[in-house]
């Protein structure tokens, strides 16, 4: 299994076993959500988390939340569920996607997600990972892969602080990695594999009321920006990660 540090593609550090992060997150209260894909006891195919996903193929309408804290992602559409592919979430791109069942994030986060990215896009996309914006480019905390004019984007959206960077990130197309964002009221960052790829200033708070999606961006309330890669795992805290946690985190998504 290969997964990219930085902007280079590497053996994985960690396979099969990922006790690792449940080692890390045993003495962590900063930990909001974890989702892992790879963990099929915590996937339904419905909403009221009854009837368990056991293949590929199968639909996810449910998403347990392994910190146990209640906020599992679910899709009541039944045409709108991504559909498990090899351990991860696949989505169509035009309406699949999942939404956490308790609404709010706060104004301090860091998130990762690992995922494989879609093929290079051809013309203007706009595809969201992570995140929600309470109203247009107005309490935004999101995560985006774009390309504009011909260049490829990775982008953090926080508070009215959109942060954008495109060195790099059209090598990253099609392959797997793990993406990750923060802000804390004064910096947004962008991270790839654990690697911080850019920072900036940020305006205004991110803290909003609406439930994140995975999958694409909850843009007022409903669905914006729909993602067509793969989507393993995400984990989403209420603070930062300093540089070693940040490190355990990326090893055991890669894993």
């Amino acid at each position: 299994m290969d997964f990219a540090i930085g902007l280079t593609s590497v053996t994985a550090i960690y396979r099969g076993s990922r006790l690792i992060y449940p080692n890390l997150i045993g003495n962590d209260s900063g930990l909001i959500a974890w989702y892992d894909v790879s963990d099929l006891s915590t996937l339904h195919q419905d909403t009221a988390m009854t009837i368990p996903v056991t293949m590929d193929g199968d639909p996810v309408g449910a998403v347990r939340d392994k910190r146990g804290q209640g906020l599992y992602l679910r899709q009541s559409t039944a045409s709108s569920r991504p559909t498990l592919a090899a351990n991860a979430l696949s989505f169509d791109g035009v309406d699949d996607y999942l939404v956490a069942s308790v609404a709010g994030y706060p104004g301090i986060r860091e998130v990762h997600v690992a995922t494989t990215l879609p093929p290079a896009f051809v013309g203007d996309a706009y595809q969201g990972l992570f995140g929600a914006r309470t109203q247009y480019n107005t309490q935004i905390s999101y995560l985006v892969v774009a390309q504009v004019a011909g260049v490829h984007q990775l982008w953090a959206g926080a508070g009215t602080t959109q942060l954008k960077i495109s060195n790099g990130i059209a090598a990253l197309m099609g392959t797997r990695c793990v993406l990750g964002y923060s802000h804390d009221g004064s910096t947004v960052r962008l991270f790839v594999n654990g690697v911080q790829i850019g920072a900036t200033g940020q305006s205004g708070s991110a803290a909003g009321t609406l439930s994140s999606i995975v999958g694409g961006i909850n843009a007022g309330g409903g669905l914006g920006t729909p993602y067509s890669g793969q989507i393993e795992g995400v984990v989403e805290f209420d603070r930062l990660l300093s540089d070693t946690e940040r490190g355990q985190i990326v090893q055991y998504l890669a894993a």
